[in-house]
């Protein structure tokens, strides 16, 4: 049996091939987004990266990398006012889970955390 490609077959098969592949290009580009590298406010590599820093709002407790301190604390001052524009309330939370030295900034999982080494720990 003798296959005869015929030019005008070939070349809708060509242009099939050529605009499923870039739409299969340009799906790619817009589900990813645009290429900027994504910088996370809590990774580390060792404690000394972290810093405790308390929410403006609710006054709860949490760590960031110390490198990033300035651009969490704008950003949670922005929450904090939609908070209270929108009237959220809080956990309630004794006391000592409110008090930023009840705990210690340490690097667990590559990310920074509040530990807890209050009275209420032992």
């Amino acid at each position: 049996m003798k296959i005869i490609f015929q030019p005008k077959t070939v070349f809708v098969v060509a242009a099939i091939l050529i605009v499923g592949g870039l739409f299969v290009v340009l799906r790619n580009i817009e589900r990813d987004g645009p290429q900027t590298a994504e910088v996370e406010l809590d990774g580390c590599r060792e404690d000394a990266e972290c810093v405790l820093v308390q929410d403006g709002w609710c006054k709860t407790i949490s760590a960031v990398n110390k490198n990033l301190e300035a651009e969490w604390k704008e950003e949670n001052v922005k929450q904090a006012e939609a908070a209270r524009q929108n009237r959220q309330t809080c956990e309630p939370m004794p006391a000592e889970y409110l008090d930023i030295g009840n705990f210690r900034a340490v690097c667990r999982q590559s990310k920074c955390a509040a530990k807890f080494i209050g009275v209420l720990a032992q």
